[in-house]
């Protein structure tokens, strides 16, 4: 959990998985071939029976059932099916061991029959899964956060009044491939195990590799990590995703993705359709990183050089804007990498494109550029080893001006610097704090900022107990009322961007709910919750938020962020002549403020 306190909405920088995810572009055994529309409906009928027996079904067998291996294990025979006949028959086998009570039959010959009813066995239990998010990640039985997954076993009666399934519940399905599938989700437990009793699984899972990027172990991650998110993610009630329809696109682009990183770009792009600025998917076969000796940021639609600081980025300097990377036209290109980019804002998708752009790509990068000036060249950039940072500088963490306003820069600052600063930001006629970026410290500076205790925006862990997210709960928590002395009681002005993501947009929140002061600059990256770690077949790993954050008045936040006061970014001309565009028209208002305007 954060450092800060439990309830925090902690967060794992996108940019930064985005830097890791320069997978080996080593190719396996070319296994790469087009997916029939017969595989394509096996499959399809596979994952969804996968995600109701690994998530809702609670066996014995399924809740201690190796997933990766399972799914790596099945699937080939699962697609060469060759019919609906042949499909059910190879679902039984697989299906059947760890989950006895199932029925699996071809579609045109199903009828429905009713559950037998329990006996009155005082030992009798119903067991169900009960979900607080996604709680699967844990490793060794530890849970890894807030999230957690478990099977209850209550008595017969007694599980209606509390919300969970009823013994007898079923999900039942008509699948693609012509079969329907009819899964328990309450069954009875007795003796300290579930009955009944499954069988023997056709191979030994222990045997089942699930490293590199063979067609089976491709198939499952896809399969896997379309279930989570169908499951589990919360935000598909307000982002605009067919989410069906990303399944049989991403098995169709996972058929012929014979390449890590190949693969890779199938499951960001999968990730890329929730819209979550968390959102991210790594490999960890990875080479070393190689980035482009420089930096850029985006001044409005034109992509800016910032900061050209060694030889190795010589002819670039600050002010140049870049028309063309590798011979395509910059917005083409930013629109290509937004394919793979998770993204709630158009201000985080912007700011994750320039990491991604400066580390995925050749080992030279031919730029067109034009001049403050308006005169044009072209440069060669060789990519160097990730050996330091390129960033420009952003100067003192803490900076006294000469008419004794004070800026802090909360990105950058340490606790202890913090706390030692707090006497001077008193004393100040007025402060700028700035958080583009994700804060250091604690939210003790929004405390002394409020003439009354705040709180926190709601943050609500989903309570699943039906599949596809139906009838979902909340839990509801918040960081408490706070307030704290001593008090900074002159103007004070914030300065945030499409940067501030997750504990960032916690204090953005804050300030924006209690008019805490004026907000300058742009709009917030409009992510917020607990990120959630999922790894998957193949050595990829993804994050993703797992609670839905809404506001202090229970409305959305998720797309929308923290909207400025006084909106400003970047010119191509302030940042020709050195200057930071943002933090001046922060000093303005600010100034304005203290003169009483």
């Amino acid at each position: 959990m954060s450092r800060r306190s439990t309830l925090v909405a902690h967060f794992i920088p996108a940019c930064l998985f985005t830097l890791l995810a320069v997978g080996s572009a080593h190719a396996v055994e070319d296994d790469a071939a087009t997916l029939s529309d017969r595989g394509r409906d096996n499959l399809l009928a596979f994952a969804r029976l996968v995600g109701d027996i690994r998530h809702f079904h609670p066996s014995d067998e399924a809740a201690r059932l190796d997933w990766d291996r399972f799914v790596t294990a099945a699937v080939s025979e699962v697609e060469s099916a060759a019919d609906a006949q042949e499909l059910a028959a190879v679902l039984r086998t697989w299906f059947e061991p760890i989950a006895p009570s199932i029925r699996i039959e071809l579609t045109a010959q199903f009828q429905p029959t009713p559950h037998s009813s329990l006996d009155d066995h005082a030992d009798n239990r119903v067991a169900v899964w009960t979900h607080a998010g996604f709680g699967q990640a844990s490793q060794d039985g530890q849970r890894m956060n807030i999230y957690s997954s478990k099977r209850r076993f209550m008595r017969p009666g007694t599980t209606a009044d509390e919300g969970f399934p009823s013994y007898g519940e079923t999900i039942r399905r008509d699948l693609p491939g012509g079969i329907t599938t009819d899964v328990p989700i309450a069954v009875l437990r007795r003796d300290r195990k579930t009955i009944p009793a499954g069988g023997v699984l056709p191979v030994d899972l222990d045997t089942i590799e699930t490293d590199g990027t063979v067609r089976t172990v491709r198939f499952a991650s896809v399969i896997l990590l379309w279930n989570v998110m169908q499951h589990f993610y919360p935000y598909f009630d307000v982002v605009d995703t067919d989410w069906d329809a990303i399944l049989p696109a991403a098995l169709d682009q996972a058929a012929m993705a014979s390449a890590d990183q190949e693969h890779l770009h199938v499951l960001q792009r999968m990730v890329a359709a929730l819209h979550d600025g968390h959102g991210s998917v790594w490999s960890m076969r990875r080479n070393t990183s190689m980035q482009l000796p420089f930096d850029w940021t985006w001044a409005g639609e034109e992509l800016v050089i910032t900061h050209a600081p060694t030889a190795a980025s010589r002819p670039l300097s600050a002010g140049d804007v870049v028309m063309s990377i590798d011979g395509q036209p910059t917005a083409d290109v930013y629109a290509q990498a937004c394919t793979r980019i998770s993204g709630a804002t158009e201000g985080w998708k912007r700011h994750t494109s320039l990491a991604l752009l400066r580390f995925e790509g050749t080992a030279a990068v031919v730029l067109e550029l034009r001049r403050p000036d308006g005169s044009e060249y072209t440069a060669q950039i060789q990519r160097v080893g990730f050996q330091r940072r390129y960033e420009k500088p952003r100067g003192d963490v803490v900076r006294t001006l000469d008419d004794g306003v004070m800026y802090v820069d909360l990105d950058q600052i340490k606790p202890e610097e913090f706390k030692e600063t707090i006497a001077r930001l008193v004393d100040a006629p007025g402060v700028v704090f700035d958080m583009r970026g994700y804060p250091t410290v604690s939210p003790e500076f929004l405390y002394h900022v409020a003439d009354e205790p705040v709180r926190s925006a709601n943050w609500n862990v989903p309570l699943i107990r039906y599949p596809d997210q139906r009838d979902v709960t909340w839990s509801t928590t918040y960081w408490p009322p706070q307030q704290r002395e001593p008090r900074i009681e002159s103007p004070v002005v914030w300065l945030t961007d499409g940067r501030a993501i997750s504990y960032a947009e916690s204090c953005m929140a804050i300030v924006e709910h209690y008019e805490l002061g004026p907000i300058v600059g742009a709009t917030t990256a409009g992510t917020n919750g607990n990120v959630n770690p999922l790894k998957l077949p193949g050595g990829y790993q993804v994050a993703w938020t797992g609670m839905k954050v809404t506001t202090h008045d229970d409305g959305q936040y998720h797309g929308v962020g923290v909207k400025p006061t006084h909106p400003c970014e970047p010119t191509v001309e302030g940042i020709a002549a050195g200057r930071d565009d943002v933090l001046e028209r922060g000093l303005e208002v600010l100034r304005a403020m203290i003169r009483g305007e």
